[in-house]
């Protein structure tokens, strides 16, 4: 789930081993927070053929969340996320098979570590 003025969900169905990508896009019509699956295979932007995909990855910082901090900010924040999960929830298990399916990444989408 990715939040910000609005929601939104991406699904996986992920395997073991492999290393998955995803970036998180604005989405201007709702001004909310897109979670976009990155392919392994393709030719469009959302693929790690795309020219951008290499400068994603050598520009991102992985973050590891401090078990503690995480809890104590969960617990301040739980309550205004739960309603928008369930609100969001609900507006994405509506969408077709074929927008779930644009939203979800599939074991072919990981990459070897």
């Amino acid at each position: 789930m990715a939040h910000g003025a609005a929601s939104d969900f991406m699904l996986g169905n992920l395997q073991g081993g492999k290393i998955y990508y995803s970036i998180v896009r604005p989405n201007w019509g709702t001004g909310g927070m897109a979670p976009t699956p990155i392919r392994a295979k393709g030719t469009d932007e959302s693929s790690m053929s795309s020219p951008d995909f290499a400068g994603w990855v050598a520009g991102t910082t992985l973050i590891v969340p401090k078990e503690n901090e995480a809890k104590e900010w969960f617990s301040k924040e739980k309550r205004p996320l739960s309603a928008a999960l369930y609100r969001i929830l609900g507006r994405f298990q509506r969408k077709t098979p074929e927008e779930k399916a644009e939203r979800t990444l599939n074991p072919e989408d990981g990459v070897s570590k």
